[in-house]
């Protein structure tokens, strides 16, 4: 299941940063080529995965592919400036 949500995460990422105007154009095209390759893999792992949960997992991932816009990576929080308490030396 954790590499389920790893997929999942970094194909989010991934989908987010292929539509980001902020990236270069090259970057972009690299990307959107690595989602095109990875949304053949996954329709042809879908041809043959017996696992329901896997094959779910598939599925989902082709739609998210569909809709790159939509993309909504995780918002972390910024760190504040200086040392983590404890750490002054």
């Amino acid at each position: 299941m954790i590499q389920l949500q790893t997929e999942q995460v970094l194909l989010t990422y991934l989908l987010a940063a292929s539509v980001n105007d902020n990236n270069s154009f090259i970057t972009q095209s690299v990307i959107q080529r690595s989602l095109g390759n990875l949304k053949t893999y996954i329709e042809s792992k879908k041809k043959i995965a017996a696992d329901s949960t896997y094959s779910g997992h598939l599925f989902t991932r082709t739609g998210k592919n569909e809709e790159p816009e939509n993309a909504k990576p995780t918002a972390h929080a910024v760190i504040p400036p200086g040392a983590p308490i404890g750490c002054e030396d």
